[in-house]
């Protein structure tokens, strides 16, 4: 019989595991490096800095090259910010996993604690039973010796 109540417990844990774990999609970090945007913003900076002429059009040709650049650091800053959403999100799912666990944990050893004090319960019973039957039997036994000298 416990052999039975632990499979259907390890059981149950298995599919809760199961559940949870084909619930949430798997998530994907994104590495994400902007090498070729980065030489494409220089080599345009390179250009335009061949072409300007004095020190008010090199001026503007600055502010492209850093609008560029920033543009680029916004956008890893974004992809650092979505990776971290990510692993944060697993991070809760894997601990709303871990407390169901743990409360199906308290379940079980529960559950063993309370099939252990019906099985003491039982044992206790069934010994005061037979006491009490081999005390009948010894007292039966005793009244009839002493009927049996009434008679002598």
């Amino acid at each position: 019989m416990s052999k039975w109540i632990g499979f259907v417990i390890a059981a149950v844990f298995g599919l809760i595991v199961g559940v949870v774990s084909l619930a949430s999609p798997p998530t994907e970090f994104v590495a994400e490096t902007q090498d070729s945007m980065i030489t494409a913003a220089l080599a345009d900076n390179k250009v335009n800095e061949s072409n300007a002429e004095n020190v008010n059009q090199q001026t503007v040709v600055n502010g492209w090259v850093a609008r560029d650049l920033l543009m680029i650091s916004v956008r890893q800053n974004a992809t650092l910010i979505n990776s971290t959403t990510a692993a944060l999100e697993m991070q809760q799912r894997t601990n709303t996993l871990l407390q169901g666990a743990m409360v199906l944990l308290v379940l079980i050893l529960g559950s063993i604690a309370a099939i252990g004090m019906w099985v003491v319960r039982i044992a206790t019973r069934q010994a005061q039973q037979t006491q009490a039957q081999a005390l009948s039997s010894g007292s039966d036994v005793s009244a009839g010796a002493d009927s049996q000298g009434d008679k002598n």
